[in-house]
């Protein structure tokens, strides 16, 4: 009886003793980092607390993106205050005090007497995110250390020699990169690791074994004369060459080339609108896109989407041609065999050509029919022209003929019978043949009216 007296008063007296030490400090020992509170009276602690935030508000964390065998790829060192994360001294010491109410004050102090390591309390500091501010650092450093993965490309040689272009991973920050910042301040760290996130790319070395073979071809002829536009052609005949597409893929001729602007290293040079030839952004890209179609359609390939232009042109047959317009109209085209394709394009010496390669067993037998069914003559226009003599006319566009015309095209697999599809059937306006009328008073006479034909019109 007297022990479990003296018992109950020991509890009692640790209680009332654990509850008014309570009331003005801590019972625990509080590990804040390299900080220790240590039974402090509350008030004293809060100022502590709110040193060590301070101090932290000064330090300077380095950032540090590594890929996925841990190498660093990039490294910046930046204040919290750039980065835009604050310690919060209130958030801390709120979360100091939950910590310890958690815990039962009187087992707390009895078991301080046996183990001092029963009553340590581990704090982290709390952090306020501005993730605006640290969004805006990140996508600055995403400029240096992002990138797109980049597929594999077959590129053949004149002489018919393969080389593959290997495939490249991209590399982005991750969506969490900000909690591994905020985890190494916690752990009170001055370098932060940040693993960046690995984008595979779609085509691989390996989806490039199989093709070997071409499938189809096709060539127009451009006039090297004409420098803006030939260069446009081969910037965009760079752009399509080596791309690969695996069974069921796509191609977007706008998504593969890109904008046609002065800035991606494109040209002025003429282009349609509205029916006319005017100076423009990337003009002679549609040849390249007509070109690619013809190859694709001899290929047997499944056309997504294609546009006519609004006359004929010189470069292609009517019905055969596609004209592009970034943004507006696009040639798309769908790989339906069962191998990887690989499209090769090549410009030079006024020659455009595309091959589309593939498997040996994706080869099929393809024939391309085009009926005519009306053709609408040429128009004339005369244009008054002070600066001529008078009666003299001069040819400043021969125009064009418009016509309605369809496209089928008959495939022929083995053991299978020819399968005859139509195309398209398109209608293209005539293009005026505009004529200079000379108005002016001749300086000597004459009877003869002479037409002066004018350069060969520049294709779009």
């Amino acid at each position: 009886m007297g022990v479990v007296v003296t018992a109950s008063c020991l509890v009692g007296g640790l209680g009332y003793y654990s509850l008014q030490h309570h009331l003005s400090g801590f019972v625990y020992t509080v590990r804040l980092g390299d900080t220790v509170l240590d039974r402090l009276p509350f008030a004293v602690a809060q100022q502590r607390v709110e040193e060590v935030c301070r101090r932290l508000q000064q330090q300077r964390i380095t950032l540090q993106f590594t890929d996925n065998t841990g190498r660093v790829l990039y490294s910046r060192t930046v204040g919290l205050a750039e980065l835009g994360i604050t310690p919060d001294p209130k958030a801390t010491w709120q979360e100091i005090l939950h910590s310890t109410q958690r815990r039962n004050p009187v087992l707390t102090l009895a078991g301080r007497w046996i183990s001092p390591k029963t009553a340590m309390v581990s704090a982290n500091v709390v952090y306020a995110v501005n993730h605006q501010q640290v969004r805006r650092l990140f996508e600055q450093v995403g400029r240096a250390v992002e990138r797109a993965p980049r597929d594999a490309r077959l590129l053949i040689g004149d002489n018919g020699s393969r080389q593959i272009v290997h495939e490249q991973a991209g590399m982005k920050i991750p969506h969490e990169a900000t909690e591994h910042v905020l985890q190494a301040l916690r752990a009170f760290e001055t370098i932060a690791n940040i693993p960046l996130q690995v984008i595979p790319p779609r085509v691989t070395s390996a989806h490039l074994q199989t093709i070997t073979t071409p499938l189809a071809q096709a060539s127009t002829r451009f006039s090297e004369a004409q420098r803006n536009r030939s260069h446009n052609i081969r910037q965009a005949t760079e752009r399509i060459n080596g791309v690969v597409l695996l069974p069921g893929d796509v191609f977007s001729y706008n998504q593969t080339v890109g904008p046609r602007t002065l800035r991606e290293g494109f040209r002025k040079a003429p282009v349609i609108v509205k029916g006319e030839l005017v100076p423009g952004d990337g003009g002679g890209v549609c040849q390249v896109s007509s070109t690619l179609y013809m190859a694709a359609l001899q290929a047997g390939l499944q056309i997504v989407q294609r546009s006519k232009h609004a006359f004929p042109i010189g470069y292609a047959p009517a019905g055969l041609d596609a004209t592009v317009v970034y943004g507006v109209l696009d040639l798309r085209f769908c790989n339906n065999t069962e191998y990887p394709i690989a499209i090769i394009a090549r410009a030079k010496r006024g020659r455009m050509q595309v091959s589309i390669w593939g498997a040996a067993m994706a080869k099929r037998q393809v024939r391309i029919q085009r009926m005519v069914h009306s053709v609408i003559g040429v128009p004339v226009k005369t244009v008054p022209a002070p600066n001529l003599p008078a009666g003299v006319r001069r040819v400043v566009t021969k125009g064009h003929a418009g016509m309605r015309v369809s496209v089928y095209r008959i495939i022929e697999e083995p053991g299978k019978p020819p399968l005859r599809e139509k195309i398209s059937t398109d209608t293209y306006r005539p293009q005026a043949r505009v004529v200079l009328v000379g108005q002016a008073e001749p300086r000597e006479a004459s009877t003869d009216k002479p037409e002066i034909p004018a350069e060969e019109n520049r294709q779009p």
